[in-house]
């Protein structure tokens, strides 16, 4: 790097650190609301004790920040949840290309939707995903994450 650039560069970071941060509720709530739909799923395998499973699942998060999924009650996650709701969701920023982009993995609870809640969930799930046909098929079912034990934002 020629000396010119250097000095902006040194004369950017001095001015970041100096500068306002929104924090970690808000960068965490920013992430989870604007990303693409979709994530990475770590249930405790039924079928396989003892060892995790993983799924890339679609999911949008309600008013709430809440991850709110819709699964065929045949996946292998379905039936994991339905055994130990714990659970770990890895969601990676829209732009994310590799090891140091944004992402933040949720640990907690996903269990059932109340069927008086799930006009609502629908409503939130469309807007992210508004293909998503499979929302009316009568075998799919509703979860929410609705107990976040811990939080890991990178």
């Amino acid at each position: 790097m020629d000396p010119e650039e250097m000095k902006i560069q040194q004369a950017l970071g001095e001015h970041q650190m100096g500068a306002p941060k929104l924090g970690f509720d808000v960068d965490v709530r920013s992430l989870v609301q604007y990303n693409h739909g979709f994530a990475v799923m770590s249930t405790n395998s039924k079928a396989n004790p003892g060892f995790p499973g993983g799924s890339v699942v679609g999911f949008a998060p309600d008013e709430d920040g809440r991850p709110v999924f819709i699964f065929s009650g045949m996946s292998t996650h379905t039936q994991d949840l339905l055994a130990d709701p714990r659970c770990s969701v890895t969601i990676a920023s829209k732009e994310f290309k590799g090891a140091a982009d944004g992402r933040v993995n949720l640990m907690g609870k996903v269990t059932l939707v109340p069927s008086e809640e799930r006009d609502a969930m629908k409503a939130v799930y469309l807007a992210k995903h508004p293909g998503a046909f499979w929302v009316d098929f009568g075998d799919f079912n509703w979860f929410r994450m609705d107990e976040i034990t811990d939080i890991r934002f990178v």
